[in-house]
């Protein structure tokens, strides 16, 4: 059970650093956390409402929490840090095709370690969004601490 939690206060985690820009109106009125909420929420219930014990419905759960985190998470950016001052050497349609790849492989790890969680009891308390200086003067990005309880034990 200690390894399901951890498990998916990575996947969270993941989710939170991978926000990306928000627009300065979000941070205020707590926009950033209803981001946040609305992703994490619709990837448990797309874990809880797939049948485990199916392979094809798997495979079907797997596909919409990708397409789902795809939505809140920035691949490309977690890709080309991954690659480092490489990725200058890179052209561009390489650099699509390395993030396509790099993306799936990420997400297909984590999927199969909460593939099976039972995530019924899971709480997740949102705490304020602090925002990140970032190098771009046009890209805001936030960081929102959350606390994950699994039967009342953080």
């Amino acid at each position: 059970m200690k390894r399901i939690k951890q498990i998916l206060c990575v996947l969270f985690l993941l989710l939170i650093l991978g926000l990306g820009p928000i627009p300065p109106v979000a941070i205020a009125d707590n926009g950033a956390q209803v981001v946040l909420k609305t992703a994490i929420d619709d990837v448990l219930d797309i874990l809880s409402g797939t049948d485990q014990s199916d392979e094809v419905a798997r495979k079907a759960g797997r596909e919409q929490m990708f397409e789902r985190i795809s939505q809140t998470f920035d691949f490309r950016m977690l890709a080309m840090g991954a690659l480092g001052h490489k990725r200058k050497s890179f052209s561009e349609s390489q650099k699509d095709e390395f993030t396509r790849h790099f993306s799936k492989l990420v997400s297909d790890t984590y999927f199969e370690k909460v593939e099976g969680s039972n995530t019924d009891d899971v709480q997740i308390q949102y705490h304020d969004a602090i925002e990140i200086k970032s190098r771009k003067k046009d890209i805001q990005r936030v960081d929102i601490e959350t606390t994950v309880l699994q039967d009342g034990v953080e």
